[in-house]
């Protein structure tokens, strides 16, 4: 995009490959890499840039606002960040949103020439960029439980069920957040069957007294609801065949079964 300024103006391009988060509490910094080429500025001119950040999409909508002096050169590029901070809120809808895709933005740049504000004022433009699927999800994985759906995988010191169970949830989490929702739920049954064959908690039937259930029948219990509601992913038979799974449901079905997995007596670290 270009910024112009009478008889000047100014390249911009979006570095999206290098965005970052920064730590925060319940606000996470987008940054941004821009360059900027200037062409018919003397060297050391000041400009200021103010930004708006969007959503794009079907149903697009601002997120952030971020300004800035910059100090340009005789020509030669300069590169500068711009920070957008997002709350955990904003993060979580655009993650949950973009079904494993790449999302999507839109920056609308504002320029201001102080030492000639009659060529330069407010001047505008604005540019579609995205961030990689896997750089994006490399990124929310890195700024906290709040916005990245992460579970304490249990790490077994020994090889056996539960070191299967545990990198079968690395892999249920991996699908999560790549938007492969039934995928992950498939995986997760899998990590409740380890879970179930580490502990061999004994068999439940329909004719037991609930109330007179040992803890360890009622733990059962658990498995068995948990491997019922997550065997509709397989579509098995006529009851399963049309059932679907949203985020949510993975997200639950994963934690249930990270549970399970932690119950389960063994050698855990």
């Amino acid at each position: 995009m270009t910024l112009v300024f009478g008889n000047k103006s100014l390249n911009v391009s979006v570095d999206a490959e290098n965005a970052s988060f920064s730590q925060g509490y319940g606000v996470y910094p987008l940054n941004l890499q821009i360059t900027l080429t200037p062409f018919g500025f003397e060297d050391g001119t000041v400009l200021e840039l103010a930004a708006e950040l969007e959503k794009y999409g079907n149903s697009s909508y601002w997120l952030a606002s971020a300004t800035r002096p910059v100090r340009v050169g005789l020509g030669a590029p300069t590169a500068c960040r711009m920070a957008f901070p997002l709350t955990s809120s904003q993060i979580l809808g655009i993650e949950e949103n973009r079904s494993g895709q790449k999302p999507g933005f839109n920056l609308k740049l504002y320029g201001f020439l102080p030492q000639d504000p009659a060529a330069g004022l407010n001047q505008e433009s604005s540019d579609y960029f995205t961030i990689a699927a896997s750089t994006w999800l490399d990124l929310i994985e890195r700024v906290s439980p709040a916005v990245a759906f992460t579970i304490p995988v249990p790490i077994a010191v020994a090889d056996g069920a539960l070191a299967e169970g545990a990198a079968l949830l690395k892999e249920a989490r991996r699908q999560l957040n790549a938007g492969d929702f039934e995928a992950a739920v498939v995986t997760a049954r899998k990590v409740m069957e380890r879970a179930q064959a580490a502990a061999n908690w004994p068999a439940i039937t329909r004719n037991d007294d609930l109330q007179t259930r040992s803890r360890d029948q009622r733990w059962r219990a658990i498995v068995k609801a948990g491997l019922d509601q997550a065997a509709g992913a397989a579509h098995e038979d006529e009851v399963t065949k049309d059932f679907t799974y949203n985020r949510r449901d993975a997200e639950a079905l994963i934690g249930i079964a990270a549970a399970l997995l932690k119950a389960a007596p063994g050698p855990l670290a």
